[in-house]
C-alpha cells in the first residue's frame, strides 16, 4: 500500500495509485475462486517487481550449510557413478 510523503513542512505529495492487472480481492476465498478460473501466467510480466527478501543471519547460515551439504553429496554421487 502507498502512503503520502511529506515534503517540505505541511505541503504532502501524494504519490501515484498503483495500477496492477489485478482485481482487489476483499478476502482468501475471493483470490481463490478468481486463480480457479485464470492463470497468473497470462499477467506476469504485467506484475510489479518486488524486492527481494532480507533474510536474517542465522537462516542465511542455516541456508548455506545445507547448500555446502548439498554440493558435497552431489559431487559424491557423481564420482561413484563415473566408477561403474
Amino acid at each position: 500500500m502507498f502512503r503520502r510523503k511529506q515534503v517540505q513542512g505541511n505541503m504532502k505529495n501524494k504519490l501515484p495509485s498503483a495500477t496492477l492487472p489485478l482485481p482487489g480481492f476483499r478476502t482468501d476465498r475471493e483470490a481463490a475462486e478468481y486463480f480457479d478460473t485464470h492463470s497468473i501466467a497470462d499477467i506476469w510480466d504485467q506484475l510489479p517487481r518486488a524486492r527481494p527478501a532480507k533474510l536474517s543471519a542465522d537462516l542465511a547460515k542455516s541456508i548455506r550449510k545445507r547448500q555446502k551439504g548439498i554440493q558435497r553429496e552431489a559431487k559424491r554421487l557423481g564420482s561413484v557413478t563415473r566408477n561403474r
